[in-house]
């Protein structure tokens, strides 16, 4: 269950993770997928998690950070994501353009 304080901070990081680990976090769930067992897919679970840290660190010295602000302030005052899909999809291109892959 996600707190409802955290969830626009936790759909923030979704509309950055798919853009910058998005090749890491498909191979994890392929990994999964295979059950081939824990030790496959910890690695990969390592490196997207290690993916997903730099990607926040990169987002905060970007002009991406505003965007990502506003889309949790706007989570804050929504409990329904639809008024705040624009700036999700706002932050997703600014993320594109700024930050890029880091996977």
């Amino acid at each position: 269950m996600v707190v409802p304080q955290r969830s626009g901070e936790i759909e923030a990081e979704s509309y950055i993770t798919k853009i910058t680990c998005a090749d890491l976090i498909y191979d994890f769930n392929a990994k999964k997928a295979e059950g081939k067992g824990p030790e496959y897919s910890l690695e990969l679970a390592i490196k997207v998690s290690d993916c997903i840290l730099l990607s926040n660190e990169r987002v905060k010295d970007s002009p991406c950070e505003e965007i990502r602000q506003s889309y949790m302030e706007c989570r804050k005052q929504h409990r329904i994501r639809g008024p705040c899909r624009q700036l999700g999809l706002m932050l997703e291109e600014c993320v594109a353009k700024h930050v890029g892959r880091l996977d």
